[in-house]
């Protein structure tokens, strides 16, 4: 299992690279909100960073396994935990598959 931490994973077509997109999102207003208090920016600045970025809705429709990212760190880690998991698990099992019939 690879992970990609690709804020612009579609714009760049990454994503081509990928079996499975994992999509962990937010309500724009919570996002704005999140990058002034880590960034020190102001609201307007970090909506003209984020129209860099495909519009959420468009990467939600792109993406195979989305997060919502609206609760606390420690819902977000078991909802990314669990996901990791189910994944190893099927990558497990691709890997005990034989190559050839």
């Amino acid at each position: 299992v690879v992970v990609l931490d690709a804020p612009l994973l579609f714009e760049s077509k990454l994503n081509l690279l990928c079996k499975h997109v994992l999509l962990v999102h937010v309500h724009p207003d919570v996002q704005v909100a999140r990058l002034q208090a880590r960034d020190g920016k102001s609201a307007e600045e970090c909506r003209k960073a984020l129209e860099w970025q495909m519009p959420t809705e468009k990467k939600l429709a792109m993406s195979d396994l989305p997060i919502d990212n609206s609760g606390s760190k420690d819902e977000l880690i078991r909802s990314v935990t669990a996901i990791t998991r189910k994944l190893k698990e099927e990558a497990r099992c691709h890997a005990t598959a034989p190559l050839m019939q």
